[in-house]
């Protein structure tokens, strides 16, 4: 689970209009923060969003397939969603992706 630096700063260049984003390392990967809560999460070079029960529908299973990881010889899921590949390269659909993920970051830390 590594990711490459220069992934994660496009990101955060793309989300410059979305507000203050902090990528900060974790786990082989990164963790993007706005407002103090991690809403994303990059792996391998891929973004993945923050879902909740709220959101989760905004996602299609084939296009937007689950984080997940093998802790223990078991599949563990987390709940992020991946950004579809169409949105890495529009500015303002990446941030409408990140804007759920942030909604539903705020929503779990309360």
């Amino acid at each position: 689970m590594a990711a490459n630096s220069e992934f994660v700063e496009y990101v955060v260049d793309a989300l410059t209009g979305f507000d203050f984003v902090e990528p900060r390392r974790m786990f082989g990967g990164y963790g993007l923060f706005c407002d103090e809560v991690m809403f994303a999460i990059v792996v391998d070079d891929v973004l993945y969003v923050r879902v909740d029960a709220v959101t989760d529908g905004d996602f299609d299973d084939e296009v937007s397939p689950r984080f997940s990881y093998m802790r223990a010889g078991r599949p563990c899921k987390l709940p992020y969603r991946q950004i579809p590949d169409a949105a890495m390269d529009n500015r303002e659909a990446l941030c409408r992706y990140a804007e759920l993920g942030r909604e539903a970051a705020i929503r779990k830390a309360k």
